[in-house]
């Protein structure tokens, strides 16, 4: 497997973590289940607009692989939104334990995915995946920063 390829793994696996969250906050819909301070749903959207962003990610690699022509769309913005209507809220993670090591663990995936592609862009010379790399290291570095401040 190459290195394009196996970053397209890792995303898809990635994905499919952040849409299994999003899964769990939707089935908590008994409050006594539900993550304290987040009654309304919002990790639910925090969630999926990374897990979409992570599709996002292995469809940019899937295109370089394959020499297509790609387009580079910053979603920020919109995970930035969220993340501040998130931050109003106080997670309860001292009353749910499986939810902190849940965080910590997209945490964890989010450094392996930023540390992968460090190593990728220092040693590509194609100026097309350099590119994309730069540009998937940021939206990780994003990813970080929310999960970062979800967990203070």
């Amino acid at each position: 497997m190459d290195r394009l390829d196996y970053a397209i793994k890792m995303e898809r696996e990635v994905e499919r973590y952040y849409r299994e969250l999003a899964d769990q906050e939707q089935k908590s819909t008994d409050k006594d289940h539900k993550l304290p301070g987040n009654e309304k749903g919002k990790l639910r959207s925090v969630f999926l607009v990374i897990a979409d962003e992570e599709k996002t990610h292995a469809d940019l690699l899937r295109d370089i692989s394959n020499h297509l022509p790609y387009i580079l769309s910053n979603t920020h913005s919109e995970s930035k939104n969220i993340f501040d209507e998130v931050g109003k809220y106080k997670i309860g993670f001292d009353k749910s334990p499986e939810a902190l090591i849940r965080f910590r663990t997209a945490l964890e995936k989010e450094e392996e995915c930023i540390r992968t592609y460090r190593e990728y862009l220092s040693s590509s010379n194609d100026s097309n995946e350099r590119e994309i790399l730069q540009f998937i290291i940021e939206q990780e570095e994003d990813h970080m920063a929310i999960f970062q401040g979800l967990l203070q």
